[in-house]
């Protein structure tokens, strides 16, 4: 698997001195009958069971991906809306 930043994303990570990413998996509950919707977290701290993680190092930064997260070839992190929010595109939810 690879994993990119966009210059963007990079530079906005590097303004705020982060060096530790973490994706993981989310669970929102919703009175439907799928019961659940994932979505993914990011945050910038290191993971509490850093062995439930695939653990690289990119740019400088940590970046923890859980194993629960179905990755596809390429992940790529990049910024988006005007609010400047990251987000994870290469990512395969199950619901």
């Amino acid at each position: 698997m690879k994993l990119e930043f966009e210059d963007q994303a990079l530079d906005f990570l590097r303004v705020r001195g982060v060096a530790e990413l973490t994706l993981d998996i989310e669970e929102i509950s919703i009175a439907c009958c799928v019961g659940r919707l994932p979505e993914v977290r990011l945050s910038h701290t290191p993971p509490r069971n850093p062995d439930r993680y695939r653990n690289f190092r990119v740019h400088g930064i940590n970046v923890h991906i859980s194993k629960m997260l179905r990755t596809g070839n390429t992940l790529t992190v990049f910024l988006s809306g005007p609010f400047k929010k990251l987000e994870v595109a290469g990512l395969n939810l199950v619901l």
